[in-house]
């Protein structure tokens, strides 16, 4: 006696209906697993950045003073390589180099093994990533926008070459930091009194060592040391795009990119002018 078997596939309209539950559920997921990776990016980035702190107090402490601003050096043509800012933290404070890198900073993981070579750091500015002799370098590898504090930030409405949303590009004092004779002429952009203090300090009865940037060796706590503009990109509204801050004191917070541009802010302290980014004070 024979037993026949028969097996019953599945038909085309059941299979379309598996297709798109499962295409329902990718779509359900999908920004769930991308929100979870990008926070997990984020928490990465802080904890470099507070390590990163740690170090630069620990330079501070040492040499009197923090590291001037970063620059690209060619002066040695086979060695060519970052000098200033965090990357001048490398070898003797840091000795990871991948505590210099964000991991949302797309452009670095692209040229990874040069920005490994010349100790880039994504915390020191933002650069020119255009790679036209396909070396796998950037052609022009100089910061076009600031991140890493020497100057300050400061805020310039009207159009003119004002560095808001956080970003940086004014000549940078001499390294070494400033004395307080030196105020006043450094901080020719801000309204300076006869004693070379910024009036919105003293209205507040502060001095110049009160100044929030990394020319004043003796910045205070609250002072930005920088902020990570490589997390923008994943944020789809313009007006919710947040930055990671660290301060002198080792806090990370995430900074609303528009506050951070915004002389009208509430917290900023009476008398500032309108050129100091108020997202500055914002732990004043």
């Amino acid at each position: 006696m024979h037993r026949w078997s028969s097996s019953r596939g599945f038909t085309l309209i059941e299979l379309m209906v598996v297709i798109a539950i499962i295409g329902l559920l990718m779509a359900i997921l999908f920004p769930v697993f991308s929100k979870a990776r990008e926070t997990a990016r984020q928490a990465k980035c802080q904890s470099n950045l507070m390590q990163l702190v740690t170090a630069l107090n620990q330079f501070r402490a040492d040499k009197g003073y923090y590291p001037p601003p970063p620059y690209y050096d060619v002066s040695d043509p086979a060695n060519p390589h970052y000098v200033g800012g965090f990357s001048m933290l490398y070898p003797d404070y840091v000795t990871e180099r991948d505590l210099l890198i964000c991991p949302d900073d797309q452009e670095a993981m692209q040229f990874a093994g040069w920005c490994r070579d010349v100790v880039y750091c994504s915390y020191n500015g933002i650069i020119d990533w255009t790679d036209g002799d396909g070396d796998n370098a950037p052609d022009d590898p100089t910061f076009q926008l600031g991140l890493y504090n020497y100057n300050g930030y400061t805020y310039i409405s009207g159009g003119e070459p004002g560095h808001s949303n956080g970003y940086d590009a004014g000549p940078p004092p001499a390294p070494g930091g400033i004395t307080p004779a030196e105020m006043g002429g450094a901080l020719s952009w801000m309204d300076v009194n006869t004693n070379g203090i910024p009036d919105w300090l003293d209205t507040a009865g502060l001095r110049w060592q009160h100044f929030p940037r990394l020319a004043n060796r003796s910045a205070p706590d609250y002072t930005i040391v920088t902020h990570c503009s490589h997390h923008r990109r994943y944020f789809g509204d313009p007006a919710k795009q947040m930055d990671i801050i660290v301060t002198l004191g080792g806090q990370t917070s995430l900074v609303n990119v528009t506050d951070m541009g915004d002389p009208t802010r509430t917290g900023v302290p009476d008398g500032a002018p309108s050129a100091v980014a108020a997202w500055v004070h914002q732990n004043f």
